[in-house]
C-alpha cells in the first residue's frame, strides 16, 4: 500500500490539558449503537444526512446506522473492505488492494474507481485524482480520465488536493542520482491537474533505499490554497535517520524548514489545519521538565510559531494513544484525547476543558449543529456541542481567490463563479462566514452553505443540471414563518392589472421595479416565488422605511434615492439578519 494510504488508515491522535480542573463525565450520551470489534470496526459520518454513521464491521461488511434510534441497516456484505476516505463530496471510499471502490450518497452498490486514487477533493465537489506513472487522472468516482502529465525528470511519488480548493493540486517528483542522492521537486496545478508549474527543487541525501518524500494532510479542516507541507525521510537505519519537514505559504515559491521532527519517527510531530494557521502537535518520548507534549500554531506557514495551551502530561506518551482533531465546519473547535481523558477547546487552542474520560476515534460531525463522536471500547457515545457561536464570523486568513478583506472571509470556489455572474458584491454583499455544512431547516438535510450579507448560498450536488447546483437559501421563508398571518403575506386573487405578474403558487404578484429586477437577475431560480405583496417596512440596519417585498429566498427593497440606476432595487440584508439572530453578529 502506498505511503499516503497508510496515513488514511492511521488515526491521528493528540491529547490536551487545561488550567481548568478535571471534572466528571460532561454530557456524553451513550448511543444505541454497539460495534462488533473495537479495534477493527471503522466509522464515518454521513455528510448529507444528519445523525447517520457508516460503519465497516469486521467480518460483516458495510452497515448504515441511524445513531439516534440505533436502527442498523446492513448495506453491503463485503468483509474484505477497509474504509479509507470520507471526503466532503458525500462519497465513501473502501480499499481492497489493489483495487478501490466508492459508494455514492444514498447508493446501494459499489463503483470501481480506476486507476487507484491517490487523493480526493474535500471542498464539496466529487473529484477524485490518481497517478499512473507521471500521468494524472481525474473525474468523479468511477473510471477516471487522463487530464495531464507532471513533467520530468523524475518520477511522481506524491499527489494531494488542497482542501480549500479541490482543483488545486500539489505533487512531488523524485529524480534519483545514484544510490545516495536525489532531487525532490514540488509542482503545482491550479486547474485540476491539466497543467503543472515547478515551484521548488531540493537536493536530498539518502540511503541506498531512500530517500522517501510525502505530502502532509491537513486533517479534517482546510488550510489555505497556497499552504503545503511535505516531509523528506533519508531512509537511514536507526537513530541516524532524521526526517525533515518543510512548509510553504506561497504555494512552494519559498520554503521554510520546520525544526523538531522526530528521528525516524514522524508520529511524534503532527500538523493539522486550525482556524489560525498550521497547528503543530509535538510529542516527547522522553519528557523534560514534566512536559510530554506541546502545541503551537503558525500563521506564517512555519516561519514563526506561537505556543498554545498544553496539557500537564508528565509521563512518556505512546504517540499511538494520542488524538488531535479539528472541526472542519468550525475550525476554532478542537478535541484532544489521551489515556488521561478527552479535552475540548472552543477558542482555537487557547484554553481547554476536560469533557470526560478517554474516548478513541474522535470525530466531529462535518456539519452544524456540531457533535463529537467517540467510542469507549465497542460503545459509541455522542457529545452535543450545538451552535459554534460568533467565532464563525471572526476574520481569518485568506483560503483562496475570492477573499474579502472587509469581512476577513473567503468565498468558496464552488460559489465564486455564481456570485460573480449573478451580481457579485452589489447584489449579494460580502461573505460573512466561511463555507461550512449545516442542517437545512427546509428539508432536514445537510448542505454546504455560505452566508453573505444579503443571501445564503447552498450547494446541491443532487441536481443533475449544473445550473441548479448552487441555489440561494430560503431566507425569505425562514425569516417570515411567524408573520404569515399578517396582511401583506395573505394570498389574494389574481389582479386584473396586465402590468403585474401573478403567481398562483403563492397568491402574490410582482410589478414595476420589483418585477423588472426579479426577471433581470435570475427570476424563479434565483429568488423563488413572491410570498408577500409590497408593503412599508423599517430596515433594522439603518432605521429607514422602505417599500419591500419578500420572496422565498430574499427580500427586495426599493431605494428611491437611487431611482433609475442599478441600485434602485436592492436585496435586503437577510444574511446579516439571520446571523444576528443566531448571535453570530452583534
Amino acid at each position: 500500500m502506498r505511503r499516503w494510504m497508510w496515513r488514511w488508515l492511521v488515526i491521528l491522535l493528540a491529547f490536551a490539558g487545561s488550567s481548568v480542573p478535571a471534572r466528571a463525565e460532561s454530557g456524553w450520551q451513550p448511543l444505541p449503537v454497539t460495534l462488533r470489534d473495537a479495534e477493527r470496526d471503522q466509522t464515518c459520518w454521513d455528510v448529507r444526512e444528519p445523525d447517520v454513521v457508516w460503519v465497516t464491521e469486521d467480518g460483516v461488511g458495510i452497515v448504515r446506522y441511524a445513531i439516534r434510534s440505533g436502527a442498523r441497516e446492513p448495506w453491503l456484505p463485503r468483509v474484505d473492505l477497509r474504509l479509507v476516505g470520507c471526503p466532503d463530496s458525500g462519497w465513501r471510499f473502501w480499499a481492497d488492494q489493489p483495487n478501490m471502490s466508492a459508494l455514492a450518497p444514498g447508493g446501494a452498490s459499489l463503483t470501481a474507481v480506476t486507476p487507484f486514487p491517490w487523493t480526493f477533493a474535500s471542498d464539496g465537489r466529487d473529484a477524485v485524482y490518481a497517478l499512473l506513472g507521471n500521468v494524472v487522472y481525474a473525474g468523479a468516482p468511477g473510471p477516471l480520465g487522463a487530464v495531464g502529465t507532471i513533467p520530468g525528470p523524475g518520477d511522481a511519488v506524491a499527489l494531494q488536493a488542497n482542501p480549500a480548493d479541490g482543483r488545486a493540486l500539489y505533487a512531488l517528483t523524485l529524480e534519483r542520482q545514484g544510490d545516495a542522492a536525489a532531487t525532490c521537486r514540488l509542482w503545482f496545478s491550479g486547474d485540476g491537474g491539466a497543467t503543472w508549474e515547478l515551484r521548488t527543487s531540493q537536493a536530498v541525501a539518502g540511503s541506498s533505499g531512500g530517500p522517501f518524500v510525502s505530502l502532509e494532510s491537513p486533517g479534517d479542516a482546510a488550510w489555505p490554497r497556497d499552504t503545503v507541507i511535505w516531509r523528506i525521510d533519508p531512509g537511514y537505519p536507526g537513530s541516524s535517520n532524521q526526517t525533515s519537514t518543510w512548509a510553504s505559504g506561497d504555494g512552494g515559491r519559498s520554503i521554510t524548514a520546520i525544526d523538531g521532527a522526530g528521528y525516524g519517527d514522524p508520529s511524534t510531530e503532527r500538523f493539522v489545519a486550525g482556524r489560525d494557521g498550521i497547528v503543530r502537535l509535538s510529542i516527547s518520548l522522553a519528557p523534560i521538565a514534566g512536559a510530554a507534549l506541546s502545541l503551537s500554531v503558525s500563521s506564517t506557514a512555519g516561519r514563526d510559531w506561537r505556543p498554545l495551551a498544553a496539557p500537564p502530561v508528565s509521563t512518556p506518551v505512546d504517540p499511538r494513544h494520542i488524538e488531535l482533531v479539528v472541526a472542519r465546519a468550525a475550525p476554532h473547535i478542537m478535541a484532544l484525547g489521551a489515556p488521561e481523558g478527552t479535552f475540548l477547546s472552543r477558542d482555537a487552542g487557547a484554553t481547554w476543558q476536560r469533557v470526560g474520560d478517554r474516548r478513541t476515534d474522535l470525530q466531529f460531525s462535518p456539519y452544524v449543529p456540531l457533535r463529537l463522536l467517540g467510542r469507549d471500547g465497542v460503545q459509541l457515545s455522542l457529545l452535543e456541542l450545538g451552535d459554534p457561536g460568533a467565532a464563525m464570523t471572526a476574520p481569518r486568513a485568506p483560503l483562496s481567490a475570492g477573499f474579502s478583506p472587509e469581512t476577513g472571509q473567503t468565498i468558496s470556489p464552488l460559489f465564486l463563479d455564481v456570485w460573480q455572474a449573478r451580481g457579485g458584491l452589489a447584489r449579494f454583499g460580502h461573505p460573512r462566514t466561511p463555507a461550512f455544512r449545516e442542517v437545512n431547516a427546509a428539508d432536514g438535510r445537510v448542505y454546504l452553505t455560505q452566508y453573505f450579507e444579503r443571501a445564503r448560498f447552498e450547494y446541491h450536488p443532487e441536481h443533475a443540471d449544473p445550473a441548479y447546483r448552487v441555489l440561494l437559501g430560503l431566507l425569505g421563508n425562514e425569516q417570515t414563518v411567524a408573520r404569515r398571518g399578517e396582511a401583506p403575506f395573505l394570498a389574494r386573487p389574481a389582479p386584473g392589472d396586465p402590468g403585474e405578474r401573478y403567481f398562483a403558487e403563492t397568491g402574490h404578484a410582482i410589478r414595476n421595479s420589483f418585477k423588472a429586477a426579479w426577471e433581470r437577475a435570475g427570476g424563479l431560480a434565483t429568488f423563488g416565488y413572491p410570498i408577500s405583496d409590497e408593503f412599508l417596512e423599517r430596515n433594522p440596519e439603518d432605521g429607514q422605511l422602505y417599500v419591500v417585498q419578500y420572496f422565498e429566498r430574499n427580500r427586495f427593497e426599493y431605494h428611491p434615492e437611487h431611482a433609475g440606476g442599478p441600485y434602485e432595487v436592492l436585496l435586503g440584508l437577510l444574511g446579516n439578519d439571520v446571523l444576528r439572530a443566531r448571535g453570530w453578529l452583534p
